[in-house]
């Protein structure tokens, strides 16, 4: 004889089961739990995506200071204030304060050339984000200026005017 047997669900007040219809035994437990184990690797896909997200977060300003573009972008922001200069070591993230070693600047309206060993500022990325219009603190190490005095000011003045759009001639 021949026996056949037919696989169909049930669905019980609590949960799911698979029975088979002939024999009225249930199915391993395996493959009751195929669902929950879908659903469980789902969340824990979503944790680690998410976990990633938050990495790459964190680590984007470091990444950034480190990469081939800024550079040239702080650079840029330089000359469009009318200097031109360069620095050996730039440090700046999300907890990270600001700090410049070997920053060497000259002013393109009147020569000046500044140099600077070290710059730290107390400034971090998130400071300066909740911050507000609160002060940044400054200090600087190893300071030359190169300057030149002329009757109706210096160099440096001449540099600073046109650093601030001619800002500071306005005030009284």
């Amino acid at each position: 004889m021949w026996e056949v047997s037919f696989e169909h669900s049930i669905r019980d007040s609590s949960e799911s089961r698979r029975v088979l219809a002939s024999e009225g035994r249930e199915l391993p437990s395996e493959d009751l739990d195929r669902p929950r184990r879908s659903g469980r690797r789902r969340i824990t896909y979503l944790f680690l995506f998410l976990a990633m997200v938050a990495l790459f977060i964190a680590a984007a300003p470091a990444v950034w200071i480190r990469s081939p573009m800024a550079r040239p972008l702080i650079q840029r922001q330089l000359s469009d204030r009318g200097w031109e200069g360069d620095y050996k070591h730039l440090a700046f993230g999300w907890l990270t304060p600001l700090r410049l070693s070997g920053v060497d600047l000259v002013g393109t309206a009147a020569g000046t050339r500044l140099r600077v060993e070290q710059l730290d500022c107390d400034a971090t990325l998130l400071g300066l984000l909740t911050r507000g219009g609160n002060p940044i603190h400054a200090s600087a190490n190893g300071v030359r200026l190169d300057l030149s005095i002329r009757d109706n000011g210096s160099s440096l003045e001449t540099d600073l005017q046109a650093a601030m759009g001619d800002r500071t001639r306005r005030q009284p």
